[in-house]
C-alpha cells in the first residue's frame, strides 16, 4: 500500500502507521481527521487516511472530513487519539507542513 503514496504523504503515513499499527478503531476514526485537519489539505487528508484504512472509496472519506467540521468541539474531547499522534512525532510533523 506504501507504494501508491505520493511523495508528499510519506512522512505522513509513516506517522500514522506507528500511531495506529493496529489500525483505527471507529471511535478514533473522526478524531483522527480532525487532528490531522490543521496541517493538510481536504484531498490529501482524504488520501493518506483512505490508504490507512483501506478505504479506496476517495469521495467517501472527503465527505467525512466536511463532517469534522460541524463535530469540532466533540472530537477535540478524544484526548487518546492525540496522545497517540504526539508520541509518534505530530508536533515534529505540523512543523514540516
Amino acid at each position: 500500500m506504501e507504494e501508491k503514496i505520493a511523495p508528499e504523504l510519506r512522512s505522513t503515513y509513516i506517522m500514522l502507521k506507528a500511531a495506529f499499527p493496529d489500525g483505527v478503531s471507529p471511535e478514533e476514526y473522526f478524531a483522527l481527521i480532525h487532528y490531522l485537519y490543521e496541517g493538510m489539505s481536504d484531498r490529501q487528508l482524504a488520501q493518506v487516511v483512505g490508504l490507512l484504512i483501506g478505504q479506496e472509496d476517495y469521495v467517501a472519506i472527503l465527505n467525512d472530513v466536511y463532517k469534522v467540521h460541524s463535530l469540532d468541539a466533540k472530537l477535540k474531547s478524544n484526548k487518546s487519539v492525540y496522545d497517540r499522534l504526539v508520541a509518534n512525532g505530530y508536533n515534529d510533523w505540523l512543523e514540516e507542513q
